[in-house]
């Protein structure tokens, strides 16, 4: 009856932990996609940004130090991107 008892006690324990894994697989998935996704609206606020900041020093070019240091900020731009940036 005991020797009973234990198997399906641990029989009960391995579907819970399936079950936990199952989620934890689930979640982490879910977390991977929402990542992929940040990183998309970061590059697209990134070009924004950058656009904005051009357009902010052509139209008043004060500091041709800090116009400089804005482009390596953003060197990893894409460069014909930036080009159709300062043409817009």
């Amino acid at each position: 009856m005991i020797a009973t008892s234990a198997v399906f006690s641990q029989i009960s324990l391995q579907k819970n932990i399936s079950s936990c894994l199952s989620q934890l697989q689930e979640a982490t998935l879910t977390l991977l996609e929402a990542s992929s996704q940040l990183a998309l609206i970061q590059n697209s606020i990134g070009k924004l940004e950058f656009s904005r900041e051009l357009k902010k020093y052509q139209q008043n070019p004060k500091d041709v130090k800090e116009y400089l240091d804005l482009v390596h900020k953003y060197s990893e731009c894409d460069p014909e991107e930036i080009s159709a940036l300062r043409e817009s």
